[in-house]
């Protein structure tokens, strides 16, 4: 009797390493894109907060919510302004979320009772989970990554 493995033993050994070796590829560049999208709108969050001081500075005071709750980059997502509404009184262009329809940023006052005091407030979804950024902890029930833009 010989000794050593059949053709069929290697090949089957050799399918089972390529299945294992392309799940973790997968896995790899999954995370990896998360990674790169929360980088993105953590990016995208600084900005906001750059041109809400610049609109602070120049025009005296934070765009107003006046009787709407929140501006969203989308308007389905829920009541308030469009995101467009609020480049309009900024007389700027902001960022939007850099993927799917289903993400969105929202800008909205706090109450003043909440862990942010009333403050006015960046909202992004987070990706990864790993990145999550709470500049301030809300009752209010905000998720995700949460900006302070004003003082």
């Amino acid at each position: 009797m010989k000794k050593g493995f059949t053709l069929v033993e290697l090949l089957v050994v050799i399918a089972i390493v390529g299945l294992l070796a392309t799940i973790g590829v997968v896995q790899i560049q999954r995370q990896a894109r998360g990674k790169a999208l929360d980088a993105i709108m953590l990016t995208h969050a600084r900005e906001i907060k750059l041109a809400m001081q610049q609109h602070v500075t120049s025009s005296g005071g934070i765009p107003s919510l006046a009787s709407q709750c929140c501006y969203w980059t989308q308007a389905a997502a829920g009541s308030g302004m469009t995101w467009a509404d609020l480049e309009a009184v900024m007389k700027l262009k902001l960022p939007r979320p850099p993927h799917s329809t289903r993400e969105y940023y929202e800008y909205r006052t706090t109450p003043a009772s909440s862990g942010c005091g009333g403050k006015n407030v960046l909202r992004m979804p987070t990706l990864t989970g790993s990145s999550k950024v709470r500049e301030c902890d809300d009752a209010f029930g905000l998720d995700g990554s949460v900006f302070i833009v004003s003082p």
